[in-house]
């Protein structure tokens, strides 16, 4: 067997493999595509291009539909079997889900210079692909019985709200009426992304939390969660309807809930512990999005709705803060975990971290500043360089456990 071969073989091996490699990818260049076009757009490094759809509209497509996804996918197929205790999810379902959304996201970027049609097609793959494994989950969990069964439906739930969230796209493009568009955006970041990272979180972090702190208080009521998930709803509703003078309600709801999570869970106990570390520092990006949206809204009160001085902020600390955070903590958890290498985040994991950390406070502070001065475009350009050097330091680091058999698979 050739070297290519065994490369396949490995990926094809284990769910997470090819979703993290797909995943690290596409935050590559997904970023490297908007930045081209902000230099073309802004900067006139380059002729600015023509694409087939808005620019702000792919963009949004590419970040919420296009990256997390395959993380949130090859995460919740390696995790649904080992929490459940039950068999593996088979190869051929995992494979068929990964080519269906792999295709069309890589069909998307054609899309996006040639044909709407392409787009169409590239959405209407993500979405077969989508549907696999969402099936494939759905037939692992049925029969399951397990206390945190709740937790992991729910996880189910949001997944068909994001291909409610597609379909949304689909039509934008189709149609052309931006409705379509607000409302693929909402679903996807009030109904899909946020609400499952939550879900997530509030199942793992204790219980890793508890396996390794010592005297650790384990602090996981249900009824924290329905709160949570109620305000995030209530939240995207609003934006949904409009409705923006209305955000502090859910928007302290969430502050006082989150904040306090992430206190009683032991954010400060973890610090020594960097795998574990990661995880609250991610989730605590949480409750500064909250913060942040409360501030904006209570500033645009105050002044009539004529003061939005955050612009974006709030939105970048969820996506690129939190969700974006969460992601690299759970996949490198993952990828060790089961290339046979000890838990443990070294200094190089943590050095890509901080990176991601650093570009994170840097888009949101870009924000701070007029649209379209060099402080706001700086911090764009220089957020998306951070972003883009993290992942790819990832891929050099953790890249080789993605496509070479683990320990015990080796002779």
């Amino acid at each position: 067997m050739n070297r290519f071969s065994k490369i396949c073989k490995a990926l094809a091996s284990a769910p997470h493999r090819l979703f993290f490699l797909g995943g690290v990818l596409q935050a590559i260049a997904a970023m490297l595509w908007w930045l081209v076009e902000l230099s073309g757009r802004f900067a006139s490094v380059h002729p600015s291009t023509s694409w087939m759809i808005l620019p702000v509209g792919a963009h949004a497509y590419l970040m919420i539909y296009g990256f997390v996804p395959f993380f949130i996918f090859g995460f919740l197929f390696t995790f649904f079997p080992n929490w459940l205790d039950t068999s593996r999810i088979p190869a051929l379902h995992y494979l068929l889900s990964f080519f269906g959304m792999g295709a069309g996201t890589v069909l998307f970027y054609g899309g996006l210079l040639f044909s709407k049609s392409i787009l169409l097609f590239a959405v209407l793959s993500v979405l077969l692909g989508w549907g696999i494994g969402t099936a494939s989950l759905i037939r692992i969990l049925l029969p399951a019985r397990s206390s945190e069964k709740i937790h992991l439906g729910l996880m189910v739930l949001f997944i068909l709200f994001g291909a409610a969230g597609l379909v949304s796209f689909f039509l934008w493009i189709f149609i052309n009426d931006p409705i379509w568009l607000n409302l693929a955006e909402v679903i996807g970041i009030w109904f899909f992304l946020l609400p499952l990272t939550v879900t997530v979180s509030h199942l793992v972090i204790p219980f890793f939390s508890n396996n390794a702190l010592n005297d650790y208080r384990v602090v996981q009521p249900l009824s924290i969660l329905w709160i949570l998930l109620a305000g995030i709803f209530l939240r995207g509703l609003l934006e949904g309807v409009g409705m923006r003078r209305y955000f502090w309600i859910p928007d302290t709801v969430l502050l006082i809930f989150a904040s306090s999570l992430s206190l009683v869970w032991g954010i400060w106990k973890s610090v020594n512990i960097k795998m574990l570390f990661m995880l609250h520092l991610s989730f605590a990006w949480f409750s500064v999005a909250i913060m942040l949206d409360l501030l904006q809204n209570l500033m645009s009160i105050w002044s009539h709705e004529n003061l939005f001085t955050l612009g974006f902020a709030p939105l970048h600390a969820l996506t690129v803060g939190f969700l974006s955070s969460m992601v690299v903590g759970m996949s490198t958890r993952i990828t060790l975990g089961h290339s046979g290498r000890r838990m443990a985040a070294g200094s190089a994991v943590w050095r890509i971290f901080l990176t991601l950390q650093i570009a994170a406070i840097l888009r949101v502070v870009a924000d701070l500043f007029l649209a379209d001065s060099l402080f706001n475009l700086g911090g764009y350009l220089g957020a998306g360089l951070l972003w883009i050097g993290g992942f790819i330091f990832w891929l050099l680091i953790y890249g080789p456990l993605l496509w070479y058999p683990a320990h015990s698979e080796r002779q």
